[in-house]
């Protein structure tokens, strides 16, 4: 008979052997033989599952002793030798077999070399991606070095997006500080849905908190784990990320205005002084004397709306100067200091703690309201500024100081209580 497992089947590897009960429980070896023979028998099952090849045993009688149990005692293991070998076979290589132990050891041995190609393939695979993020930016001929092609992947990333610290902090925070894909908390790292080397851009749009596993075996994969809910999150913090700079940039370039007005105007007492005729005098006189308001950024000077932004801007509101809603403050008569109080009314713990940024419509809300006497915000003061309105608050939410705590402590202890109460409500 020929062996019943491959002469290299080899399965030292695997810690555990599969049983079949109901075949062991069922099998003339139960029903037969002593309860010794039988614990010979399974000792000796599990010994064959490690040997070369696997389901197979020498045929000497000192080896299989010491395998069974009985150590150098050669004459216990002759008395149950015959019961412990039942269903074993000699086989044409001198070895013996069990025809049961063979079957399973058959599909480990197969299973086993499935793996090592489905292995392969991935590596192969892994490669072929791996080659591809340094092909694209491949001169045809100059090869530019792994450093140099990793910065040019990341400006052409940033030139489609770019992401804050505060950003990623809150859909970190969203996520609940774990990995979107398998769970785990640890060693958390930004992953680019849409890998740059692939085009993806480094906005936080298509940034997703990972494993620092599930990001190194994610390969060119473009799943996007991120609950709904922080999809939405992560494409209106991406929007007023963009108002917040477009904003900056209309600041900037009527700041140059202003530096470029104010120059000129330099240069026009400069050619005074150097004696330029009486005509160019009376020419810039009649400028100033034709009906302009003075407030344009023509005239050097930021409009009142340029002004107003720029103060809210700072304050982390993404207004522009030519923004409507800024626009509607300013006909209705809306001054800064109101303004600035409703920031301090939306930057309570369970509304939009800084650093998150607050959206024009958010505040014309909480200003219209408070203007209307509808807001029911106290007008003197935010709750954590006086320690009586801090008492007020915490009465609302059935706090109140304990015994040695400190004013500081029991306001933390309170915008906790409040946070996880605007979590339940929400």
């Amino acid at each position: 008979m020929e062996p019943l497992t491959p002469p290299d089947c080899d399965l030292r590897d695997f810690a555990f052997m599969p049983l079949d009960v109901v075949r062991l429980r069922d099998s003339d070896l139960a029903a037969l033989e002593a309860p010794e023979a039988c614990w010979a028998a399974v000792l000796l099952w599990c010994a064959s599952w490690h040997q070369i090849p696997a389901a197979s045993l020498p045929d000497d009688d000192r080896v299989l002793a010491n395998l069974a149990g009985f150590g150098r005692v050669v004459k216990e293991w002759q008395r149950v030798r015959s019961g412990a070998l039942r269903g074993w076979v000699m086989c044409s290589d001198g070895r013996l077999y069990h025809p049961v132990i063979a079957e399973k050891a058959n599909d480990a041995w197969n299973e086993k070399h499935a793996y090592r190609e489905r292995k392969a393939k991935r590596i192969a695979a892994a490669k072929v991606a791996a080659e591809s993020k340094w092909e694209k930016y491949r001169g045809e001929e100059e090869i530019q070095t792994n450093s140099e092609l990793r910065s040019q992947r990341i400006k052409d990333a940033r030139k489609k997006g770019v992401h804050t610290d505060e950003q990623w902090v809150a859909i970190l925070n969203a996520c609940g500080n774990k990995c979107v894909k398998c769970g785990s908390s640890e060693s958390i790292v930004k992953d680019h849905i849409c890998p740059i080397y692939k085009g993806g851009s480094d906005g936080i749009d298509n940034i997703q908190p990972l494993c620092r596993s599930c990001n190194s075996s994610k390969g060119a994969d473009e799943t996007d784990n991120r609950p709904s809910a922080v999809i939405r999150l992560s494409q209106t913090l991406n929007r007023e990320h963009i108002d917040l700079m477009s904003a900056n940039r209309r600041h900037s370039a009527a700041d140059a205005t202003c530096r470029k007005g104010e120059g000129q105007e330099q240069g026009e007492v400069k050619g005074q002084e150097q004696g330029e005729g009486q005509g160019f005098i009376k020419a810039k006189a009649a400028h100033n004397s034709s009906g302009q308001s003075g407030t344009s950024a023509a005239d050097g000077k930021a409009t009142p709306g340029e002004e107003m932004a720029e103060v809210l801007c700072k304050l982390g509101v993404a207004v522009g100067g030519s923004n409507a809603v800024l626009n509607s403050w300013i006909n209705d008569g809306i001054t800064l200091q109101q303004l600035q109080a409703a920031i301090e009314i939306a930057r309570e713990p369970h509304r939009k703690p800084a650093p998150e940024i607050i959206h024009p419509k958010y505040l014309d809300a909480i200003v219209r309201d408070d203007k209307a006497g509808k807001s029911g915000a106290k007008a003197e003061s935010p709750w954590w500024k006086t320690e009586e309105a801090t008492v007020a608050k915490g009465k609302e939410f059935g706090c109140s100081p304990n015994t040695g705590e400190s004013w500081d402590e029991f306001r933390a202890r309170l915008r906790k209580v409040m946070q996880k109460r605007a979590e339940v409500t929400a």
